[in-house]
């Protein structure tokens, strides 16, 4: 087949179609920069949440204030004056699709005026000047799962602004921040606390009681513990978000030999005996 020469009236030289040049009159036809509702999902909305240490380890119900695009409260999204109705489009007679023939070929697009609705609105409603949306503060309950951690987003499916289309709205996006707790070191769903311990303590050992994100619990501690020392509480820890909530860390305790600045008289005596028996030992 030949390719080369020039092409008019929508045919190659070669006698067969152009194809591109009849999809381009049948754009120009359908009404190339009208505007289409189509099914489209609405935006997304994105906000920072700060929320308390306790409420990320156990969990929470807050409520978020959000700014959001909704339907309008007056005309609930139909664009018209409450009392009046939209009119019948005369230049589709209400199909919302003219008909007309190009050449051989009957031809079927949506009416321009009325873009495909049938009805041609005379009054808007005055609320939205005839948007169908206003904006709204809304209060959305959140809840906040268990083991969430700062820098994690939580998404809330069609909590978004609605949609300018016929299509779902858009997600409101939460982006949590975990506020410090003056007790408790997050890593990872491990917690890290630290206790105190008197020379005695540590020396002799003995029991301490000690702060978990589950109550206080009696800690046993060697004789000999140095700070720098720790144990591990098993499944003390923070539990593991969805679908592992059923694993827990643990909670490491680091502990800490405090020396006294002050010693009372007998504390000073004893502690001079105490020296003289070291000295003993090291000869």
């Amino acid at each position: 087949f030949s390719s080369g020469g020039s092409s008019s009236g929508g045919f190659s030289s070669g006698g067969f179609p152009n194809f591109q040049d009849i999809f381009s009159e049948f754009e120009d036809l359908f009404g190339m920069g009208r505007k289409e509702q189509k099914s489209f999902k609405g935006e997304d909305i994105s906000l920072s949440v700060e929320i308390p240490f306790t409420d990320a380890v156990h969990g929470a119900s807050k409520e978020v204030l959000v700014q959001k695009k909704t339907k309008c409260s007056t005309c609930n999204g139909n664009r018209v004056r409450p009392g009046t109705s939209p009119v019948k489009c005369t230049d589709c007679g209400g199909r919302g699709m003219i008909f007309f023939e190009k050449g051989p070929m009957s031809i079927q697009a949506q009416c321009q005026r009325c873009e495909g609705t049938g009805t041609i609105i005379k009054e808007y409603c005055s609320k939205c000047r005839g948007s169908g949306f206003e904006s709204s503060k809304v209060k959305e309950n959140v809840k906040i799962p268990a083991g969430v951690d700062t820098g994690q987003t939580l998404r809330m499916a069609n909590k978004g602004h609605v949609s300018e289309g016929r299509g779902p709205p858009g997600d409101l996006l939460l982006k949590i921040k975990v506020k410090e707790d003056p007790l408790f070191k997050r890593e990872g769903y491990d917690i890290v606390s630290e206790v105190s311990l008197s020379i005695s303590q540590a020396a002799l050992g003995g029991t301490v009681s000690v702060e978990t994100l589950y109550g206080c619990v009696k800690l046993l501690v060697e004789p000999g513990t140095n700070s720098g020392d720790s144990k591990k509480l098993e499944k003390y820890g923070i539990t593991h978000l969805p679908p592992n909530q059923n694993l827990r860390g643990n909670h490491i305790v680091n502990f800490k030999v405090v020396i006294p600045k002050h010693l009372s008289p007998r504390q000073l005596e004893i502690f001079k005996i105490l020296q003289e028996e070291e000295k003993k030992g090291m000869a």
